[in-house]
């Protein structure tokens, strides 16, 4: 049996690509996680299959799988826990994501202007930078690591969305994305970034 080929991935080609293809996967855990709470995806269909990837030559009839997953019984309530931390790491990755476009590939942030001056582009660049650094010093168990000379209070307002959010306050925490106004103020943060950076890089 020949094993079948992945989707082709587009190429990431500028900044706002690889926004895009990063709310793409994001999408897709918050789908998951959404069908799985639903209801919509069965348990225990979910974990009576073994998994067999392929990952070296295509055309060797004799090939056998890189990457074999034994089958797993799920509950309802572990399925929708586990999806819903797919979700929530999946949050950290976009941020990383949003946050180098932004502030490194358009250059949309001035490192020479105090916080205070910030727009509101440079505060929402400033938000991603530290739930990224959260997720990047403990990917499972994210938490504010702010030092002392960031530990700012940023009020911004993106797509009707209020996101208060004092870094002073909430350094030492667990993240939650109740502290920006839940996923849809991410959501609205990452839309808002996503402009601004297909303005800058066309």
């Amino acid at each position: 049996m020949q094993p079948t080929e992945p989707p082709p991935t587009p190429p990431i080609t500028d900044p706002a690509n690889a926004i895009e293809n990063a709310f793409a996967m994001f999408i897709v855990a918050m789908r998951f996680y959404e069908a799985c709470l639903n209801r919509r995806l069965d348990s225990a269909w979910f974990g009576n299959h073994q998994i067999r990837m392929f990952t070296g030559d295509k055309y060797d009839p004799n090939e056998r799988s890189g990457i074999t997953i034994q089958p797993e019984l799920y509950t309802y309530d572990k399925l929708s826990t586990q999806a819903y931390n797919l979700l929530f790491a999946s949050m950290g990755s976009m941020a990383a994501v949003v946050y180098e476009a932004a502030a490194n590939d358009a250059r949309l942030r001035d490192l020479n202007k105090p916080p205070a001056n910030y727009n509101d582009t440079e505060q929402i660049i400033e938000i991603m930078f530290q739930i990224r650094n959260g997720f990047a010093h403990r990917p499972y168990a994210p938490d504010w690591r702010v030092n002392q000379a960031r530990q700012n209070r940023y009020v911004v307002t993106v797509e009707g969305i209020k996101i208060d959010i004092d870094f002073g306050a909430l350094n030492g925490l667990n993240i939650s994305p109740a502290h920006f106004s839940g996923y849809e103020g991410f959501i609205a943060m990452c839309r808002h970034l996503h402009g601004a950076v297909k303005a800058a890089v066309p």
